[in-house]
């Protein structure tokens, strides 16, 4: 869907749009998670739950495109190196409090919107302060040759879990399958 609102939504219209998406994702996902028993992961899996993120860096890339957006960001590097510094302290203490489970209530309701926003700022501090250690690590020859590859995996992950579960228990997974073991491929004892 997004292709198809970036290509027939005006800019102007689109700066509107955003902001509404990015704050109805945390309201919707924390409506399911309040109001069903799978709620939680609902709001992990629904593309509409999730729509916050991708709208998060999609302002991100409007932002950076346009020149008075980039400019304000190579402006205020520091403001948005502290942004980043908070948003890091709210994720050490979310894996502290062990809230980055997907089923948890703080994940549901504002959690999947802090973790797109972190990232957001990783990404700022990483284009505009190329000096910075985030850019430099960035630029490392590993990252970018995982980076070369790392969507391909994610697309194709789910298929090839699927296609070990059928070889390991001799027939394909079903959605009831979800969250057992698998037992041992060899013989125990």
């Amino acid at each position: 869907m997004l292709p198809l609102i970036i290509r027939f939504v005006s800019p102007l219209r689109l700066r509107y749009l955003l902001p509404v998406v990015i704050l109805t994702a945390p309201l919707l996902r924390t409506i399911l998670y309040l109001s069903h028993v799978h709620g939680g992961w609902a709001a992990y899996v629904l593309m509409p739950c999730r729509a916050d993120a991708l709208m998060i860096g999609v302002s991100a890339a409007l932002l950076i495109r346009s020149p008075s957006g980039w400019k304000y960001v190579v402006h205020h590097r520091r403001l948005i190196k502290a942004i980043l510094g908070m948003l890091l302290i709210g994720m050490w203490w979310a894996g502290h409090k062990k809230w980055m489970n997907v089923t948890t209530f703080a994940m549901s309701s504002i959690g999947y919107t802090w973790v797109a926003l972190f990232y957001v700022f990783v990404l700022l501090v990483a284009i505009s302060q190329p000096a910075s250690f985030v850019s430099r690590a960035f630029r490392n020859r590993v990252l970018r040759a995982v980076g070369r590859v790392a969507y391909g995996i994610y697309l194709l992950h789910v298929a090839i879990v699927a296609f070990c579960y059928a070889i390991l228990r001799e027939r394909a997974p079903q959605p009831a399958d979800l969250g057992t073991s698998l037992p041992p491929p060899w013989p125990v004892g």
